[in-house]
């Protein structure tokens, strides 16, 4: 098959912009987005400038800022809660210990994924404290249950 340009339709444009004018001015819009970026890049603003000496001169990586604290605060959360599941069906004695291996496996599971988060804080920070607490405490925990402490 074989595809051939349609030149009604570039034809029906070209005619429109004739007859309406409405070729943007030379630069006007260039002027407008350089106005924009330049107010949207104040000294407070999260926008980054750009330097013209090279592609990649005024870009920054860093990858402490690539962590999103936000995201992290809810995983450390989750995961305190499920350290408190485990704690309430540890002291149920109705609660066998087979039920638990799923929540212990959990523990495991986004121990080791928040851990990885761990060296990535900086230190004195407090989300870092409660971390390393949380991943200490149910370290030792899913130690005690896989060693049988709790038979």
């Amino acid at each position: 098959m074989k595809v051939l340009p349609n030149r009604e339709i570039m034809k029906t444009a070209s005619e429109q912009e004739r007859q309406t004018g409405a070729k943007p001015p030379n630069g006007e819009f260039g002027a407008i987005l350089n106005r924009k970026i330049e107010d949207a890049a104040g000294p407070e603003s999260p926008v980054a400038r750009v330097s013209a000496k090279g592609p990649a001169a005024g870009v920054e990586f860093r990858p402490e800022a690539a962590l999103d604290t936000k995201l992290l605060v809810g995983l450390v959360g989750n995961f305190l809660d499920k350290l408190q599941i485990y704690q309430q069906q540890l002291s149920d004695a109705g609660v066998s210990l087979k039920k638990m291996e799923p929540i212990v496996q959990q523990l495991t599971q986004d121990g080791r994924s928040l851990a990885a988060h761990l060296d990535k804080l900086p230190t004195g920070d407090g989300l870092r404290d409660i971390l390393s607490q949380a991943l200490v405490a149910s370290s030792l925990e899913v130690i005690k249950f896989n060693r049988g402490d709790y038979l």
